[in-house]
């Protein structure tokens, strides 16, 4: 599908950018204590306001050097939302932690305070909250249970760098560290990396400590040399100096972005929300959103709808789409619905290994169950809402009651629906009772 003309692709490339980029190819600007990365470091605590970065290759990458820091051992459990992406839970079971999945709160996506206190056991070291779409929220409430418990919060921002919780504090401000991440299809981006905030002078050595092999790596004075000494188990997560030139440049423009994303996402809302059957998630009040893929929730029985929900929001993102309208389900599945959390443990793949039973799917999730049949994002990657003009909003608006307007014709007549690649099983798919 090939938006009209109108729709402006991201990521967008200033002459800075280029400027920045050909500065971090000289010597001296790469490494570990080169410019870029220090510079990057100053940048990205000021923005924020968190006291310590430490720069990385992925937002997967800061999760896993997080949850390091936090002390996540093999055999502990990770507290984490069923609803988002798989890198929090896959962060955890990479280090032999068990990931324990909550309900999420049908009005934002994110996870669900009530439940945390629930789930917590004498094995639970961690909570990792998402920060979907941008919304971040109820940052008092888990503090406070990590308060009371002494478990750590690792923030997944990854999607929400800009966003504020209801007191005013930015995102990378609380807990006990938060990660972001700097893939292109984020607002703040470098192509690829991550950056991993901390108020702790020990979380951040600790993190550094994993990001670097486990050694130690001050600056080195004239006469010292390397000693290439590794106390602790590490990898090699360290961010390319390139990529660290490119998110300096990109932070400048970051705020320009946020408003002009969060003004073409309340605009659609006011335009559209009034069609019956149609809400969103949203922050809560006095939280300030970062407006990654804003999600649109249906209700299929406002239109007494008798098939199922994923069909009937297929069929409207099927609708959009033909009207050069770039929306799409953003997950299709719960989190806990996925393979590689329904074997006995979660494992990794090689030649010849044996296929493992698959629990089935659950139903202990009901609301993130019920947004991945039901939402989908609007401004989808390759082209944002943070990089549209006015008349793409507008053309959002009109593309929406057109198609409410034709719903007959839309509900009931042939369409083409979403084909997950690589295709899904139907036994990796099956319900207890099927």
């Amino acid at each position: 599908m090939t938006p009209p003309i109108t729709h402006v692709r991201a990521p967008l490339y200033t002459p800075q950018d280029r400027v920045a980029l050909t500065a971090a190819l000289r010597p001296g600007h790469g490494g570990v204590h080169g410019t870029e990365i220090a510079a990057l470091v100053a940048d990205i605590t000021a923005y924020t306001g968190a006291r310590y970065a430490l720069c990385v290759n992925s937002g997967t990458a800061a999760l896993v050097c997080g949850l390091v820091a936090a002390g996540v051992q093999p055999g502990d459990e990770v507290v984490t939302a069923a609803y988002g992406f798989v890198a929090a839970p896959m962060a955890a079971a990479l280090l032999g932690a068990t990931p324990v999945f909550a309900d999420v709160r049908p009005d934002t996506g994110t996870i669900d305070p009530e439940q945390i206190a629930a789930l917590i056991t004498e094995r639970t070291r961690a909570i990792v909250p998402v920060s979907v779409h941008g919304i971040f929220c109820d940052s008092q409430v888990i503090e406070r249970i990590a308060a009371t418990t002494g478990i750590a919060v690792v923030w997944d921002h990854c999607q929400a760098i800009g966003s504020e919780d209801s007191d005013g504090r930015p995102a990378g401000t609380t807990g006990t560290c938060s990660a972001f991440s700097l893939n292109e299809s984020k607002i703040w981006q470098a192509l690829e990396g991550g950056v991993l905030l901390t108020p702790s002078d020990e979380v951040h050595r600790a993190a550094a400590l994993y990001a670097c092999f486990g050694e130690e790596r001050p600056q080195l004075s004239e006469g010292e040399t390397r000693a290439y000494w590794s106390r602790s188990l590490g990898t090699n997560a360290r961010l390319p100096a390139i990529s660290a030139a490119l998110a300096r440049s990109q932070l400048q423009g970051l705020d320009a972005l946020l408003r002009r994303g969060r003004d073409n996402w309340n605009r659609l809302m006011s335009r559209i929300r009034e069609i019956p059957g149609v809400s969103f998630l949203r922050a809560p009040r006095g939280c300030l959103v970062s407006p990654w893929q804003p999600c649109v929730v249906l209700d299929p029985e406002a239109y007494d709808w008798k098939g199922s929900d994923a069909e009937f929001r297929d069929r409207i993102v099927s609708a959009l789409r033909a009207r050069g309208l770039p929306v799409d389900a953003w997950q299709r599945h719960a989190l806990p619905d996925q393979p590689v959390f329904r074997q006995d443990r979660p494992r990794t793949w090689y030649p010849g290994a044996p296929a493992r039973p698959l629990a089935d799917l659950s139903d202990a999730y009901p609301v993130a169950s019920r947004l991945v049949n039901r939402a989908f994002s609007v401004g989808v990657h390759p082209y944002p809402l943070h990089v549209q003009p006015d008349a793409v909003i507008d053309q959002y608006a009109e593309g929406f009651r057109e198609v409410f307007n034709d719903l007959d014709r839309v509900l009931q007549g042939p369409y083409e629906p979403r084909r997950p690649v690589p295709s899904i099983l139907p036994e990796e798919v099956r319900r207890s009772g099927e």
